[in-house]
């Protein structure tokens, strides 16, 4: 049997799959303590979106199959997050009448209002799979955090609506029944990643957290310690991988491991004079050599692209050149020596590379850029449950419900 405070999270990444079990840490009741983790080449994804349910299906049971391996224990739930361009949000308001005779505002009326913030027209295939309250006003008095039991009789908020594509929701969950693995939770990658690096000091003075994965860039932007809007860029470390392939004229996966081993975004540290011999990495290429310095001014053009990306999604919600505490980079491609130097010229901002805190064990994971969204999941999953209850607002969708009676049958029928 599975051990009730087991805590998995799983990040469907287009460059990797990674999945990490972890308990609650004995010593810090905000931590956890991480058992093991375990990562897969990714298949079946594209851009963070599921193209090859097949090979997805395979991909996640061999990961799980490890994972299991090294815990010593079977797994059955799991908590994993939403890529794709289908993850957006936007700001709502919701107004309700406070209910109870004595006028104090009751859990029943925080779930209301925010259920009327909710209550919004959206695309055909898009979803409002949460709503989260930025700040209350009650009977015109507003910058109210924390409003359960104030009198008062008109209840309103304004509150951050996500928005999820459900097809990709749909592909998710059948993917996990086919592992005979439950969901517990479905979260965008970016708000994930923010659970991992960020403490509540730069969320409340505004910052943003950029997830630089292989096919996208997730965003997520904090400000009076909440959310206050998150999006996806369809843009990542492959598009830099591309870029070095056709530059080179080599193979994608000679780009790759030449981007790990020598890439810099450091253009101006690098000489004229130094040769990459490119015919190591494709023997398709034997004797081609290319100049290091235009490996590093690909890489230099390609990260200030993405990041001009981010900065419009910034002047969206007008905190471009805005946020106190600046920009958090994380993610795979934030590996790249230099990064950080070009992210402070295009934004203009404090900018730091943002690693997990209030977590134990394995170095190689504890101290990862790549694994921040697995270990924000469970970070998450381990937080306390009547506080996530109180912030969710909305119901189970039908289709969730009819994955659930599928997976039921399964495990009863022959």
């Amino acid at each position: 049997m599975a051990r009730k405070d087991l805590l998995v999270g799983l990040d469907l990444g287009s460059y990797a799959f990674r999945m990490v079990a972890a308990r609650p840490d004995p010593a810090n009741s905000d931590g956890i303590e991480i058992l093991a983790a375990a990562a897969v080449p990714a298949r079946g994804v594209r851009r963070g979106m599921l193209i090859s349910l097949d090979e997805v299906v395979r991909a996640v049971n061999l990961l799980r199959s490890e994972l299991e391996r090294r815990i010593g224990e079977p797994i059955s739930d799991v908590a994993v997050s939403i890529g794709g361009p289908g993850v957006s949000s936007f700001i709502s308001q919701g107004l309700v009448v406070v209910s109870r005779p004595d006028n104090r505002v009751g859990q029943e009326d925080m779930k209301r209002v925010l259920d009327g913030a909710g209550a919004v027209s959206v695309a055909v295939n898009d979803e409002v799979i949460d709503v989260i309250s930025r700040t209350y006003s009650l009977d015109g008095e507003g910058g109210i955090k924390d409003v359960e039991g104030m009198q008062g009789r008109r209840l309103e908020t304004e509150a951050v609506v996500l928005i999820a594509n459900v097809p990709h929701m749909k592909n998710i969950s059948s993917v996990l029944l086919e592992g005979e693995l439950d969901v517990t939770h479905m979260t965008p990658n970016a708000i994930a990643t923010s659970r991992a690096t960020l403490s509540p000091r730069p969320k409340e003075l505004g910052v943003a957290v950029v997830n630089i994965g292989h096919g996208t860039t997730n965003l997520a932007v904090y400000e009076e310690g909440t959310l206050l809007a998150t999006s996806v860029i369809p843009i990542g470390g492959g598009h830099i991988t591309n870029d070095i392939a056709i530059g080179m004229r080599s193979s994608i996966d000679a780009a790759e491991r030449i981007k790990h081993e020598h890439g810099t975004a450091a253009t101006k540290e690098i000489a004229k004079r130094e040769k990459i011999d490119v015919g190591v990495f494709d023997p398709t290429q034997e004797g081609v050599t290319f100049p290091r310095r235009d490996l590093a001014e690909i890489i230099e053009a390609r990260l200030e692209e993405i990041f001009e990306l981010v900065n419009e999604e910034l002047q969206a919600v007008e905190r471009a050149r805005l946020l106190p505490a600046g920009i958090v980079l994380t993610g795979g491609s934030a590996n790249i020596p230099g990064v950080v130097d070009v992210a402070r010229r295009t934004f203009r901002l404090p900018v730091q590379l943002g690693y997990p805190t209030l977590i134990h064990g394995p170095k190689e994971v504890v101290s990862s850029l790549e694994y921040t969204a697995a270990l924000g999941l469970v970070l998450m999953s381990a937080e306390d449950g009547k506080q996530r209850r109180r912030r969710r607002t909305w119901k189970m969708p039908s289709w969730r419900l009819g994955e659930r009676m599928k997976r039921f049958f399964k495990t009863v029928l022959p």
